[in-house]
């Protein structure tokens, strides 16, 4: 079967869009390795991970110009274990990186609840792939698939966790006397509420291409915002936070 246009430009997008949320996340993370302060590495492997749902399709579609169009269609459980089975370490990851910063008292019970709900997430995940496949999702083309109500639930609770956590920080950091932290937070917001919107317009793609290209941009940006959030490099200072004259 021969990729449409359609297909291209999705997998085009996807491809580009894990590259740069590898390359954040990779970056922040190894900030780790500079400042010893493990927050970093938390929040940078929550952000390759959040990235997990188009992993699939990049790969797809990069098998597909390979193999005649088909790439992994005819293997919907490795496309479905490569998109879905690492969504409970983001959400973990996260929530670490979290209560790290913002309510540390709690950080032990926030965990437990996290970590239980991903064990029985991966659980009902690989038994409906051994059983049952079409309750995980079906794929519509090598690059696309129409996700089940047991994925569907676990990805908008995972959205709305972390807008919700996100902005909490944000907000936090907006409150603070210092002008980076201020300025650190406004990017952070913009972040965490470009990729929300992005990802309600990524869903809405399958009724129009101007969805996916509009949603990828806004995803595209979201990781630029997250990544200056916590990397805050010396030219924005200079061009942002310059000392007012007298």
């Amino acid at each position: 079967m021969a990729l449409e246009a359609f297909d291209y430009v999705n997998g085009i997008f996807s491809v580009i869009l894990v590259i740069i949320f590898i390359f954040v996340g990779l970056r922040i993370a190894l900030r780790y390795r500079k400042i010893k302060e493990k927050t970093y590495l938390f929040v940078g492997l929550c952000w390759i991970l959040i990235g997990e749902s188009w992993y699939p399709s990049s790969t797809s579609f990069i098998i597909a110009l390979f193999n005649d169009g088909l790439g992994l269609i005819s293997f919907p459980e490795i496309y479905f274990i490569i998109g879905t089975s690492l969504l409970p370490f983001t959400l973990t990851f996260w929530l670490i990186a979290f209560t790290e910063l913002m309510y540390k008292q709690k950080q032990r019970i926030i965990i437990m609840i996290s970590t239980i709900g991903g064990i029985l997430f991966e659980i009902f995940l690989f038994y409906f792939l051994l059983t049952n496949p079409s309750i995980i999702g079906t794929l519509e083309s090598p690059v696309d698939a129409n996700y089940g109500l047991f994925i569907s639930v676990f990805q908008i609770l995972l959205l709305i966790v972390l807008i919700i956590t996100g902005t909490i920080f944000a907000r936090a950091s907006l409150k603070s006397d210092n002008p980076e932290h201020k300025l650190k937070g406004k990017l952070l917001l913009m972040a965490f509420w470009l990729f929300f919107i992005g990802a309600i317009f990524d869903v809405l793609s399958t009724f129009n291409i101007l969805f996916l290209i509009l949603g990828r941009t806004m995803l595209f940006f979201s990781s630029v915002f997250f990544y200056y959030g916590f990397i805050f490099p010396e030219w924005m200072k200079n061009r942002f936070l310059k000392p007012k004259n007298p």
